[in-house]
């Protein structure tokens, strides 16, 4: 039973990169839709809205393991980034130009971003002060 807790784990931390990724990408769809932001934007939008998710997952998932920022938050949150990638790519008729290959860049450099963030930011100890004897 052990085994699968641990085996459980970094699925499961795989499985909200990807989940908090979508939710982003969901959030930014319907902003854009209700803005009517022009269809020359969308992909500045998704981008963006990717690398927000990026950051997030990499947060996430660098806050649960607790240590190894930079790499935790990229390793679990490739598979996530490179799904996206490819179905972007799918999407096009594989027409992998420069803009696919800084897009995927950038989503490994934010999911790196937010695991850093995450380990660096330490929850504020409470000091609680001393009576003072007389």
């Amino acid at each position: 039973k052990t085994k699968n807790n641990k085996m459980n784990s970094p699925l499961m931390l795989i499985f909200s990169a990807f989940v908090l990724q979508v939710i982003f990408f969901l959030a930014a769809c319907i902003l854009a839709l209700s803005f009517d932001i022009d269809r020359d934007n969308y992909y500045i939008f998704s981008v963006a809205a990717f690398a927000v998710g990026s950051i997030a997952s990499g947060f996430v998932t660098a806050r649960v393991l607790k240590k190894n920022g930079m790499l935790y938050g990229t390793l679990f949150a490739l598979p996530a980034n490179l799904l996206c990638i490819l179905l972007s790519a799918v999407l096009n008729k594989f027409s992998v130009d420069y803009n696919l290959l800084l897009s995927f860049a950038l989503l490994i450099v934010c999911s790196a971003a937010g695991g850093v963030i995450s380990v660096n930011l330490r929850p504020k100890k409470i000091i609680v002060p001393h009576k003072i004897r007389k």
